[in-house]
């Protein structure tokens, strides 16, 4: 497809939603979750303690993203892209590199490739992504130094701001004489444009920005599709019958201020809770991942916590007689007497019993004290539980 500017479409011309515009979505399958992932400022990498990066699928010049650092946060990034690659050792360079801060691991970190894609605006608005505003696209750039500071301007709106600018100063320069089509421009990677095509100008530039922003701003604006928060206050949990922790109580702190409700795990026995979640048809009855919301009373060291989580599933005639499926596990750390700490997510815990939409799914939650981690010496107040499901419909009907 010939890419053409705004003024030379005819004026009657309507976009098909046909034409293809580069994208890009996470990996499914190249992807990597691990508690042995350490980050090197030195000499920009992420270094992991066992597997294998080459195996798991990633390789130079692809992009990534990382999450799940809560040390040093400045590593989590949307998309940073690979110049080296060992097994053990994964290299960025560049300005992608420079921000990572040193980290040595012990977190659960989350590192996905990006999948280029190619996809027309029709199915971009199929996706329904929510956007409504060219503030909230994400725009990596394939060189920063092409921008203001030699920075990412990190979303659409940025870019089309500094572009424009950039423009008015060109024209300015020469009294005015000076037309945007005739300012050459030859970008760093051409795959970023419409066809994979220089797009040879300023102007040509700037109507692709407009269009494909534009095309993003109209995709399903206001979508409920994707990823939601359950929030499980403590009131809502029991303690398990056997094994569990102590019942509902309040944190007390005087007339005209909150009352908070908790339920109370011991520091030496493993003690457990449970709680009861009617999913929605419009879950995709997958799995799910958990924070806790927790505090703890006064002590002077020590002030690491486990939590796990499991679940199973039951429909419409099953058999409550259902072990639960594997749990998965969090860390935190707190410090200051009645303040409110919230885990980092859990990795994804699957859910027993073949679950389906609709189904009622029974969560079970433990602190875990025999946990190396967990050296918390006085009771873990949990305040409540959030549970992240996913969905893949609009609606419930």
């Amino acid at each position: 497809m010939t890419a053409k500017r705004i003024q030379e479409h005819a004026a009657a011309g309507t976009p098909t939603g046909a034409e293809l515009l580069p994208a890009a979505q996470l990996s499914t399958t190249v992807t990597t979750t691990a508690t042995n992932i350490s980050a090197v400022a030195a000499s920009n990498k992420f270094v992991r303690g066992s597997g294998s990066w080459i195996t798991d699928g990633f390789s130079v010049g692809r992009s990534v993203k990382a999450s799940g650092w809560t040390g040093g946060t400045a590593n989590n990034k949307t998309a940073r892209t690979i110049t080296e690659l060992t097994a053990t050792d994964m290299t960025f360079g560049g300005t992608d590199g420079d921000d990572i801060v040193d980290d040595a691991g012990g977190e659960s970190v989350t590192v996905t490739a990006w999948e280029p894609v190619q996809m027309s605006a029709q199915e971009i608005a199929d996706l329904g992504a929510g956007v409504s505003d060219a503030a909230d696209v994400a725009y990596t750039p394939a060189d920063p130094s092409d921008w203001s500071s030699s920075a990412d301007p990190g979303d659409v709106n940025q870019a089309l701001d500094q572009l424009a600018l950039r423009v008015l100063t060109l024209e300015e320069a020469g009294g005015g004489a000076v037309d945007a089509a005739g300012v050459t421009y030859a970008p760093a990677d051409a795959s970023d444009w419409s066809s994979s095509a220089d797009p040879g100008d300023v102007n040509e530039a700037l109507d692709q920005l407009a269009t494909r922003a534009q095309a993003l701003e109209d995709a399903g604006a206001g979508s409920t599709v994707g990823l939601h928060m359950i929030a499980i206050d403590a009131g809502a949990m029991h303690p398990r019958y056997t094994g569990g922790c102590e019942g509902l109580n309040w944190l007390d702190l005087g007339a005209g201020k909150p009352e908070v409700a908790y339920l109370a795990f011991d520091s030496t026995t493993q003690e457990f809770a449970t709680f009861n979640i009617t999913m929605p048809k419009s879950w995709n009855a997958s799995t799910i991942t958990f924070e806790v919301d927790w505090m703890h009373p006064s002590t002077t060291t020590n002030f690491g916590v486990v939590f796990g989580l499991s679940a199973a599933a039951f429909g419409n005639g099953d058999d409550f007689n259902v072990s639960f499926g594997t749990a998965q596990t969090v860390s935190d750390t707190g410090g200051t007497t009645n303040a409110k700490y919230t885990t980092p997510t859990s990795s994804a815990i699957t859910i027993a019993n073949t679950p389906a939409k609709s189904d009622t799914v029974c969560l079970q939650l433990s602190r875990n004290p025999s946990d190396g981690s967990d050296t918390l010496a006085v009771d873990a107040r949990v305040i409540a539980v959030r549970v992240y499901i996913t969905t893949d419909a609009e609606t419930d009907a």
